[in-house]
Formats: C-alpha cells, sequence, structure tokens
C-alpha cells in the first residue's frame, strides 16, 4: 500500500442520521400536537427550504433610521467638541504652569548670580 492510497477511503463514508425528533425528551414535547382533542401524536415538521423566501404583506417599519443616523452623529460630534475643550483647557493650563516655573527659574538664577 503506498502513503497516498492510505489516504483515500475505501468506501465513501455513510451521511449521519438524523435523529427523530419526537423522540428527543427536550423536543418531543413541542411536536406533539393534537389532531382531533383526544389524542396527541407525534407530527414532523414539513419540509424546510434552504432558499430564501421573502415576507409578503409584512407591516411597515416603525422606527425611522433617519432619526438614529441623527441621534448618531450628534452625540459624535458633542463627544468630539467635548474632547476638543478639554484639551484646550488643559493646554493652556500647562501653558500657564510653563511660564510660572520659567519666571522661577529666571528669578533664581539671577539671585544665584548676585
Amino acid at each position: 500500500m503506498t502513503p497516498l492510497t492510505m489516504l483515500i477511503p475505501a468506501a465513501p463514508l455513510a451521511a449521519p442520521r438524523s435523529p427523530d425528533l419526537s423522540t428527543d425528551p427536550g423536543l418531543g414535547p413541542a411536536l406533539l400536537v393534537a389532531k382531533d382533542p383526544g389524542s396527541a401524536q407525534p407530527v414532523m415538521p414539513q419540509s424546510t427550504t434552504t432558499e430564501f423566501v421573502a415576507v409578503s404583506n409584512r407591516a411597515p417599519e416603525q422606527v425611522s433610521a433617519t432619526g438614529t443616523l441623527v441621534t448618531a452623529y450628534v452625540v459624535f460630534w458633542c463627544l468630539v467638541a467635548v474632547f476638543v475643550w478639554r484639551t484646550w483647557t488643559a493646554q493652556a493650563r500647562l501653558a500657564t504652569r510653563l511660564a510660572e516655573l520659567e519666571s522661577e527659574l529666571s528669578r533664581r538664577e539671577a539671585e544665584d548670580a548676585k
């Protein structure tokens, strides 16, 4: 046997069986539907489709996306304005402190020179 033939299975693998949902203890009670008032027989769901099916006769949207978008822009620009204002005030405090330190340094240098 060559290494290549060891990688190829001899027979195709069988597809796993789907479990009977009506016997599943977690899902079984949900699938019991009464056909007549006296009996509850398990009913398997209708065959499902894997295609996209558009919803017909849907209700119009209740929430406008325009209001949400405008609100998001207002919040964003308010946050930007707060950030710029705080940066500006911090820079102004720093410039004031730097001017105080420079004047203190020049005053001490003048005292040491005497």
